[in-house]
């Protein structure tokens, strides 16, 4: 009999030239991270590198679980450890680093919530945590500041939206759970904190359109808080030049709520009754055509206003 024929031999594999991996599934290639959150402030001097030629792609981690969103008191907690870091520091730019460190690791979902918690706790008091408002806001300053180019010092960067939305939520939790009833002197406080972020660098005075919530605006603690902010503003001798860094809508935020005048002659009459009407340019031109002042003495009172860096033509035109 003849021998049973042998097994035809199994094709090859295909080997792999590496392009296959490249491509990724459906030939399609890896998607590149996209950057969908806008920056408030310009990062100068950064510019997206470019490879040079087409790179596989390392594979990817697998993903991290989402942070958990931490609770009221675990936030305050942290807020308070945060500034008081901060506070007994030696080295402030070795501190600094390590509380913007510490501040990106809560996780993003946690950004505001730890932002409003340390606006609570520097406006408890008006007296004693006076020095808690300055901490804080050069605290924010490092949080949002710019990279400087000649310098090279590091980027301490944190969303600047984190820093609005924590704003916005101290608002709205000054109405929900009545903070002005346990502190009568809480609008004096958070003035007091503004014009700290004003002086720092930490906001700028157009930051505060982005600030303050339309549902605030709409309570009639907007008067109180304003006031308190003109007043604050008023006993800075550099008030005007901490005003124009920015154009802090008041007038329009109030007329937009109801579409009515009434409110913004309230503000007037409040910010009159305090002689704070001359804080703010626009707050002033609006007032003099109001009661029309003289053109001439509008532009007198200009010109002897406006910072000496700022063209008084530049600011009417803005603040017009």
């Amino acid at each position: 009999a003849a021998p049973a024929a042998s097994p035809a031999p199994a094709p090859a594999s295909p080997v792999s030239t590496g392009s296959e991996a490249a491509e990724g599934e459906g030939g399609k290639p890896a998607a590149s991270p996209s950057a969908n959150s806008k920056p408030k402030k310009k990062q100068r001097g950064v510019s997206p590198k470019e490879p040079h030629h087409p790179q596989v792609q390392p594979e990817k981690p697998p993903a991290e679980k989402a942070t958990a969103t931490m609770d009221e008191a675990s936030l305050e907690a942290i807020a308070m450890t945060m500034i008081d870091e901060f506070k007994n520091s030696v080295n402030e730019g070795d501190v600094a680093g390590l509380v913007v460190e510490n501040f990106k690791q809560v996780g993003t979902p946690n950004h505001k919530g730890l932002v409003n918690k340390a606006i609570q706790y520097a406006t408890r008091s008006l007296v004693k945590h006076a020095g808690t408002r300055l901490l804080l806001a050069e605290i924010l300053m490092h949080l949002t500041c710019e990279p400087d180019k000649e310098s090279k010092a590091r980027h301490y960067s944190v969303s600047m939206d984190a820093v609005v939305e924590g704003f916005r939520l101290f608002f709205i939790n000054a109405i929900e759970l009545g903070f002005m009833e346990d502190n009568p002197k809480l609008w004096d406080c958070f003035a007091d904190l503004i014009v700290q972020c004003l002086e720092t660098e930490a906001l700028s005075f157009s930051d505060l359109n982005f600030c303050i919530p339309d549902a605030f605006v709409q309570q009639d603690e907007i008067y109180p808080c304003l006031v308190a902010l003109f007043k604050c503003l008023k006993a800075q001798p550099n008030a005007i030049d901490l005003v124009c860094t920015g154009h802090f809508d008041a007038l329009q935020k109030l007329f937009c709520t109801n579409k009515t005048a009434e409110r913004i002659d309230r503000l007037l009459q409040l910010l009159a009754k305090h002689d704070c009407l001359e804080v703010d340019p626009s707050v002033y031109i609006y007032y003099a055509f109001k009661t029309e002042i003289h053109s001439d003495a509008l532009l007198q009172w200009l010109q002897d206003h406006i910072p000496e860096p700022v063209a008084c033509s530049e600011v009417v035109t803005l603040k017009v």
